[in-house]
């Protein structure tokens, strides 16, 4: 949608890079984002030299050095350990996200919240990620074309995935599975609406572990004890699995 004459479009610019640069990863082509934001802003960064040309059909966009460079710093003073201070009134969020502060941030700054006497301390958090079968399972700024999703006999929990690389070609013995043990819980959502899909800039693993899920320590620690977060990014799914562990293997899973 077009932007309002009223907004600081250079602020909005410095954000938007800001939240581009948060699923940012680097390979041999150079660093790449995920284009979900509004075109307007999008055409924002492009004209300042922060992102390569958005147009087209790829689903992730060139960050220029220059952006990267200011989306890093941009990141920490917008994201992490944010304080907002309006007293009387006082919140503390203990543990929050990235895009929590900005969310505050706008509702705190727009009316009628404006003018509450309300403080929100945002504390520093950040999430902790490992990698997990990169060489096996990887992406190139997309993750892996899955081709089925194998379930139990009962037909209620997945047993595995049977997908392709990025860089394979489409025959039978490029095939491979990545095969899941113990799995307790799991969610599917389109990375288009998912929000929350997480990266490493120094790595191209589309297998993640989230050390300190809160999602995982949202159940009941009775039968979990021995289970992870793991996120695994598709082209165009995005799987969130609490199991004990992942296995790659080639060809079929039942072969």
């Amino acid at each position: 949608m077009p932007i309002p004459e009223e907004f600081d479009s250079e602020r909005l610019a410095e954000i938007g890079l800001a939240i581009l640069c948060l699923t940012a990863s680097t390979d041999k082509v150079g660093t790449r984002a995920w284009k979900g934001m509004d075109w307007d802003v999008m055409g924002l960064l492009y004209e300042r030299g922060w992102i390569g040309n958005p147009v087209g059909k790829a689903k992730s966009v060139i960050v220029t050095e220059e952006g990267l460079e200011k989306g890093e710093s941009i990141s920490g003073e917008v994201f992490w350990g944010r304080v907002i201070d309006w007293a009387p009134g006082h919140i503390t969020m203990r543990r929050t996200g990235p895009l929590t502060s900005v969310m505050l941030l706008a509702v705190a700054r727009s009316p009628p919240y404006a003018q509450l006497p309300v403080s929100f301390n945002v504390m520093q958090y950040k999430m902790k990620i490992k990698s997990l079968l990169e060489k096996y399972f990887y992406h190139d700024g997309r993750g892996p074309e899955l081709q089925s999703v194998v379930w139990n006999s009962d037909g209620v929990i997945p047993k595995g995935f049977e997908y392709y690389n990025p860089d394979d070609g489409y025959e039978e013995n490029n095939l491979k599975h990545i095969k899941l043990i113990g799995v307790q819980a799991y969610s599917m959502a389109g990375e288009e609406v998912h929000g929350n899909i997480k990266t490493l800039s120094n790595s191209h693993a589309a297998i993640l572990e989230i050390v300190n899920s809160d999602w995982l320590a949202s159940f009941l620690p009775a039968h979990i004890n021995k289970c992870k977060h793991y996120q695994i990014m598709f082209y165009d799914e995005i799987y969130d699995m609490m199991c004990e562990n992942i296995i790659a293997g080639k060809g079929k899973i039942n072969a």
